[in-house]
């Protein structure tokens, strides 16, 4: 029999299912939990056990491994208050498999509402006519692939109708039918629609349109925050391959990126990521996300590597194939330090709102404010000013708070100052103030560390990059050419010495020339940015009175 690559274990050895007591768990009604002292005791009437290769360690008795002696005591006493820090603790080493279903139920809620509510689900099953094809709450995955046996399968198709009727106003939940598929392997029908049940409450599981799609762009902001250096070598090869690419253009990518986890990963490891989730949260995806992609920059990322013509289908194929243990896999998600979960909120309820504006009938009706700088600009001073140029950056730092690096009144106008200031600072915002109080300048996308290079003036960025302009009704921004056309495309975004910084080149002219001295400078028309002078002063030149520099706190990007 052909397995699934979901259901092999690659580093562990396999046992005969002989070995194991199935145990028989009604789909009509809860029923009394087995025993603790039946230690094998580990899956559902449902699981077709033949397609599931397990390891010999999966079904040691709890008394083997260091788990609490009476873990359901544990369980009574977290939801009691007491401290959850020791529960996840346990959970994210290993949950024995006789004590999964009683976790499940518990930390889900679903056993306080069965217990609330006792015929509930017959009731509503009553009202249902199991025939046809079940709703799909917008399923884009394989449910076949679960080792369920065919009774299995018809009664997941049940538990989707009966959820159906009995909340109506849950249309649309892509992670619905595999999250139940998953639960039947373990725990009966009945068990099952009252742990999703829970879940819902808890809004542990995402059921809106705009947050599904919140969730999967939220990633590629937490593998830019916490994997700088892999999304930077993830660039590298996008560019290699196509080099109109852009930082933005990684973020499709990531847009499918919870079907590596339920639809890639081995089955062991997608039940101890679940464990997880009753624990802690949807948070313990975005750990396995990013891990996912750390580890595929270390086993797979090649600079230059031009046989990586397709990075979301080697992503997936990496996934699926994954060189290295589940602990590994998960330890390397709990390694990545402050992945908190108000990072994941900041990132999440940011795109939200975005996801809202595009899709609502009347954009105008919700305003995504700017996010108040850390101190006062003297260069911006109006709410709408900033509201405007924060609309202009990169999506995934409009939910980021400004945070002023360099200003000229205290730090003086010295360019070499400016570079020992901002370091390695990216990406910034450097604005200009003239004597004639026009007010302009450029969004970097890279540090000024990049601009050490022997010889000729050497130029660099990325496509992010982009020049604006206050003297202007409206207020301007001049982006890259590349983002709209593909022939004679000039990519001279940054560059600088000890003499000058440059922002925008080509055709002879600057887009933003500055001295030595943050004093004097020139503003033309550049064939990066194919851009008018950003203030209307003869020739372009221009003498300044204030240069201020924002970046981004770390916590933010």
């Amino acid at each position: 029999m052909n397995i699934h690559p979901r259901f092999n274990t690659r580093q562990f050895s396999t046992m005969s299912f002989e070995e194991i007591d199935i145990g028989s768990f009604s789909t009509a009604k809860a029923t009394p939990l087995p025993p603790l002292k039946e230690q094998y005791i580990c899956f559902s009437e449902f699981a077709d056990t033949v397609r599931i290769v397990t390891p010999h360690q999966i079904l040691k008795p709890q008394a083997d491994r260091e788990w609490p002696t009476d873990p359901v005591s544990l369980l009574e006493l977290t939801l009691d208050g007491f401290p959850s820090a020791k529960l996840k603790k346990h959970v994210r080493k290993f949950v024995p498999c006789e004590f999964r279903r009683k976790m499940w139920l518990i930390l889900s809620g679903g056993d306080r509402m069965m217990q609330k509510y006792p015929s509930y689900y017959l009731d509503q099953s009553a009202k249902v006519q199991h025939v046809g094809v079940p709703p799909s709450f917008g399923n884009p995955y394989d449910t076949e692939i679960f080792p369920l046996t065919k009774e299995g399968h018809d009664c997941r198709d049940r538990v989707l109708r009966v959820i159906a009727v009995s909340q109506p106003n849950i249309t649309y939940c892509p992670l619905l039918a595999v999250t139940v598929s998953m639960l039947l392997c373990f725990m009966g029908e009945e068990e099952s629609f009252f742990v999703i049940l829970g879940l819902f409450e808890s809004e542990k599981l995402e059921h809106s349109r705009p947050g599904v799609i919140a969730e999967r762009n939220t990633l590629g902001d937490l593998t830019y925050n916490k994997a700088r250096a892999v999304w930077k070598a993830l660039y590298q090869i996008a560019y290699s391959v196509d080099p109109e690419a852009s930082l933005n253009s990684l973020y499709p990518l990531f847009e499918n990126w919870e079907a590596w986890i339920f639809q890639c990963l081995f089955f062991w490891a997608l039940v101890r990521i679940l464990d997880c989730y009753f624990v802690e949260g949807p948070k313990i995806f975005y750990r396995i996300g990013v891990s996912i992609v750390i580890l595929f920059h270390k086993y797979v990322l090649k600079p230059g590597n031009k046989d990586l013509v397709n990075l979301k289908e080697e992503l997936r194929h990496f996934a699926s194939h994954l060189p290295v243990s589940d602990t590994e896999l998960l330890d390397t998600g709990f390694n990545i330090p402050n992945l908190s979960r108000s990072l994941i909120q900041k990132f999440y309820k940011r795109h939200v709102l975005l996801n809202l504006s595009r899709i609502s009938s009347n954009p105008d009706q919700i305003v995504i404010p700017a996010p108040k700088p850390d101190k006062a600009s003297k260069i911006i001073a109006t709410e709408e000013d900033w509201f405007n140029l924060w609309q202009w950056l990169p999506e995934r730092f409009q939910i980021c708070a400004p945070q002023k690096i360099f200003e000229s009144e205290i730090h003086g106008y010295n360019l070499t100052r400016l570079y020992e200031v901002l370091e390695d600072t990216e990406p910034f915002i450097l604005l200009i103030k003239t004597v004639k109080k026009e007010v302009f300048g450029a969004y970097c996308s890279v540090s000024l560390t990049n601009r050490f290079k022997e010889g000729e003036l050497h130029f660099f960025g990325t496509g992010e990059t982009f020049l604006f302009s206050f003297c202007f009704s409206p207020p301007k921004k001049f982006p890259w050419v590349g983002l709209h056309q593909s022939k004679g495309v000039t990519d001279m975004f940054l560059a600088g010495n000890d003499s000058y910084i440059v922002v925008g080149g080509g055709d002879g002219g600057f887009g933003i020339y500055l001295d030595h001295e943050l004093n004097n400078g020139s503003t033309t028309t550049c064939s990066t940015f194919n851009n008018s002078p950003l203030c209307p002063t003869p020739n372009g030149e221009f003498t300044c009175t204030a240069v201020e520099v924002y970046g981004f706190s770390d916590e933010d990007v």
